[in-house]
């Protein structure tokens, strides 16, 4: 079994109740000059 390094966790920060999908995260990624 390999050695676990380090463990990244990920979160989108909406808020609840927003309807959010991936294409919506990629585009705001992009805006702020993000590579996908």
């Amino acid at each position: 079994m390999n050695k676990i390094d380090a463990i990244v966790v990920h979160c989108s920060a909406t808020r609840a109740g927003q309807d959010i999908g991936k294409k919506e995260i990629t585009q705001m990624h992009l805006q702020r000059g993000f590579s996908t």
